[in-house]
């Protein structure tokens, strides 16, 4: 079979009788819109109009993208990286339904299908990903705390650190001085200047260690605790200084966001914190959770508690996004399988109906 390709400019130069596939601002002139919209900006659309299939999007990825879930409703399929996963079927005609109208918009703004391990990615596995739309990152949710006061201004005010038995440390920040949210959001403004990124991290560092002193701690509810520890939750405290810092950044930077982990001894649902900030994405990472099952699993307590979580974190705004630590740290591998988990986190954030 034989495929004719023409460029031409304008609509008015298309042959009207002649059959084809239209793409992008050509679609467009021809009257497909794009009616939905995502902050991801890789939606698309394809819909039949006479003898033509066209195909418009948010953006060059969004057509790429639009064009692939077209070559799967003819049966195309990849399945895993290389010619291996590849199956594309041999037709010696292809017939489109008239009524064919398909639009797609992502509710995620940062995804990694974490195929092969974390950085196991070579050509045919990100040949692969994009084709899935699995490689989508768009900011970053690690662990910032020393990013967000200069070195030489922490070590001149040891009160901006957090303080650990009696002592002033760098080991966290104290998050309740009013100089230390002014300099975060600073620190953190500037790099929005130069950054192109939707997310910023600015959540605790990793290992412990936050702030004992009497402001910090008067944010905990006593009683209230982390179950893998026995200490006390501090989810509160986290949260609320990332809604102080965002209510000074988004002043400047509306559509930027906070990065922050749900995470160790802040992995409970605030109690205070009763609306999440718009301006702060907070990320499940369940590493004080069990990985093999999944949320809601009946024979796992943890898990049980893990859903109750997911729901009750997902309350409290509209943005939620999940680090599921595949194959790392105690994920099990075969002959165990990971799939009943996934269903269930899958199953929890569709319910949710959140942004991720």
């Amino acid at each position: 079979a034989k495929l004719s390709v023409a460029v031409v400019e304008g609509a008015a130069a298309l042959d009207p009788k002649a059959p084809g596939i239209v793409l992008d601002a050509l679609a467009v002139e021809l009257g497909l819109t794009m009616d939905l919209t995502s902050r991801a900006r890789d939606g698309f659309r394809f819909a039949v109009r006479g003898s033509r299939l066209l195909i418009v999007a948010e953006s060059p990825r969004g057509l790429y993208i639009g064009a692939n879930r077209f070559l799967e409703t003819l049966g195309c399929g990849w399945y895993t990286p290389g010619d291996v996963g590849e199956v594309i079927p041999a037709r010696k005609t292809i017939v489109i339904p008239d009524n064919l109208d398909r639009s797609e918009v992502s509710n995620s703004i940062n995804r990694r299908f974490w195929y092969g391990g974390k950085n196991g990615v070579g050509a045919p596995t990100a040949a692969w990903l994009r084709r899935l739309n699995g490689d989508f990152q768009c900011g970053s949710w690690s662990h910032a705390y020393s990013h967000l006061i200069p070195k030489d201004v922490l070590k001149a005010h040891p009160e901006y650190g957090s303080l650990n038995r009696g002592q002033r440390t760098t080991k966290q920040l104290c998050t309740t001085n009013p100089e230390v949210i002014r300099i975060a959001a600073d620190t953190l403004m500037k790099t929005m200047e130069k950054s192109p990124l939707l997310v910023l991290a600015a959540g605790p560092n990793d290992g412990g260690g936050l702030c004992e002193c009497a402001e910090c701690a008067k944010l905990d509810t006593p009683g209230y605790f982390e179950p893998s520890s026995g200490k006390p939750a501090c989810s509160d405290r986290i949260f609320q200084f990332a809604a102080d810092i965002a209510a000074i950044t988004s002043q400047r930077f509306p559509d930027r966001d906070l990065g922050i982990l749900v995470y160790s001894e802040y992995s409970r649902i605030p109690l205070k914190v009763t609306r999440m900030s718009p301006n702060v994405f907070p990320m499940i990472a369940p590493i004080r959770r069990c990985r093999l099952h999944g949320p809601g699993n009946p024979v796992c307590e943890m898990n049980k508690l893990w859903q109750e979580e997911i729901r009750g974190w997902a309350r409290l705004g509209p943005k939620l996004g999940f680090y599921m630590y595949n194959y790392n740290l105690a994920d099990s591998l075969l002959p165990l399988s990971k799939v009943d988990f996934y269903k269930r986190v899958a199953d929890e954030t569709n319910r949710a109906n959140i942004e991720q």
